[in-house]
């Protein structure tokens, strides 16, 4: 028996024995028994495409189904999204989302390298930007403790590199 079996809408055929099929009977949990070859292999096709062939392409067209697509948004006159280009391909999201890791990374690489109130002091007032006035005054030190500070992390992060 051939099975069709569909991966991001491209069909592939695995070629099955009767072992194989019975097995796969069970598994779907349908029952052929006393059934003809043709309607057997109907029967399981049927039943993998209900549990493996249509999902996989229902969630992928879910999830797709707007992208490049702007007439689809509740307001296409709306063209704020994307630099104002008027379209919407979804890649934006991924910019955003590398962007938050980098960020991620340099925090933790920032930790790693300095103690504890150094660290968060370069993440505050360089990544952050906060002012050193306005972390001093959270932090209840002096401007000039927070300067001292940056100060011995920068020397330090250029001993490293």
């Amino acid at each position: 028996m051939r099975l069709k079996v569909v991966y991001e809408n491209k069909a592939q055929y695995l070629e099955i024995n009767e072992e194989e099929m019975a097995q796969l009977t069970v598994s779907l949990g349908i029952s052929v028994i006393g059934a003809m070859q043709e309607e057997k292999e109907k029967k399981v096709q049927e039943a993998f495409d209900v549990q493996f062939n249509r999902p996989d392409y229902n969630s992928w067209h879910k999830h797709h189904r707007h992208w490049g697509n702007p007439e689809t948004r509740d307001d296409p006159g709306e063209k704020d999204y994307n630099n104002g280009l008027g379209i919407n391909d979804g890649y934006d999201h991924f910019a955003e989302e590398e962007k938050r890791w980098e960020e991620e990374e340099v925090r933790e690489k920032v930790r790693t390298m300095l103690p504890p109130l150094q660290a968060d002091a370069v993440i505050a007032v360089y990544l952050d930007g906060v002012s050193v006035t306005e972390y001093a005054a959270a932090q209840g030190v002096t401007k000039s403790a927070i300067s001292q500070r940056l100060e011995t992390a920068k020397k330090k992060i250029k001993n490293i590199f």
